[in-house]
């Protein structure tokens, strides 16, 4: 039993006849009627009393039309789904992240992926930032939305394309006296140590390898490397240290006694990157992604 048979069937008894059914499915009568002996032979009864001037259908006939129908709606549903999945707009993704990185935009980017997919079940998970790649590896998430720098040693099935760039924010706490500079030179920021997230001993953007090695050159304090971004803020709110993150990562978790500073000569970026694994792509996700791309730099 297949849906040509269900279709046929359907269109006869709303048009009156088999030719008018062949007519409005572009086909012949020869194979409207095939059609329907096929379905009856499967069924074991006939659906249309062949002894009748008129085109009628049998017992039954009207149960299979009754039921039918329904059956017919839940198949094309069905293969609507199918098809959904297959060009990626059905399904479920989940992607992984650094910490809470997205912001307003990338909310709204979020908004507006959910009506184009409304059927695409997303899910966003946080993660410590040297989980990420493993994860993505390992086929515990199927994307994640990370830093570049963080990236170096993924392996070869990895793929990682360029989401968008952001700017870098050094956080004070609010009485530090760079607060009231008009301003911020690099030299100034030499008075306390820098505070960076525990992975950055691994792989940190060049500016702040940069500034590491500024810094051990001119005998300063070492660097104070924090596991999450609650104790990055904490550090800083105990004037302990300077702050260097991605803006949109302050922006979005704000707190009441931490300011961002701009400092002269530095304009460097801090590049978000999406990964997948090639081995584990799910159809339809390279051309999610793709519009993700579109969407985040739009």
């Amino acid at each position: 039993m297949d849906t040509k048979q269900f279709e046929c069937f359907f269109e006869i008894v709303k048009h009156g006849s088999f030719t008018a059914a062949a007519t409005h499915l572009y086909t012949n009568q020869s194979t409207v009627s095939r059609k329907i002996s096929e379905l009856e032979s499967e069924l074991g009864m006939p659906l249309f009393k062949r002894n009748s001037r008129i085109l009628e259908l049998t017992q039954a006939g009207e149960i299979f039309y009754e039921e039918g129908q329904e059956i017919l709606r839940r198949i094309n549903a069905l293969h609507s789904k199918i098809e959904n999945i297959s060009i990626g707009k059905a399904g479920k993704l989940i992607i992984g992240m650094p910490f809470n990185i997205l912001g307003l935009h990338e909310r709204r980017m979020i908004r507006t992926l959910r009506t184009e997919y409304p059927s695409l079940q997303l899910s966003f998970i946080s993660l410590q930032p040297e989980e990420v790649n493993t994860a993505v590896e390992n086929g515990d998430i199927d994307a994640a939305i990370t830093l570049d720098h963080l990236t170096k040693t993924i392996p070869e099935e990895i793929v990682k394309k360029p989401f968008f760039k952001d700017k870098v924010a050094f956080i004070v706490h609010d009485e530090d006296e760079l607060c009231g500079k008009a301003h911020v030179v690099i030299e100034d920021l030499y008075s306390k140590p820098l505070v960076l997230w525990k992975s950055s001993k691994l792989a940190q953007p060049e500016f702040i390898a940069r500034l590491l090695v500024q810094i051990g050159q001119k005998k300063m304090t070492e660097p104070i490397f924090c596991n999450n971004y609650e104790s990055m803020v904490m550090e800083v709110s105990l004037e302990n240290g300077i702050g260097i993150l991605p803006r949109l990562l302050v922006e979005r978790n704000p707190s009441d006694n931490i300011k961002s500073i701009e400092v002269e000569g530095i304009d460097d970026a801090m590049n978000y990157v999406i990964l997948y694994n090639k081995k584990n792509v799910k159809p339809g996700m390279e051309s999610f992604i793709s519009k993700c791309i579109e969407l985040a730099n739009s």
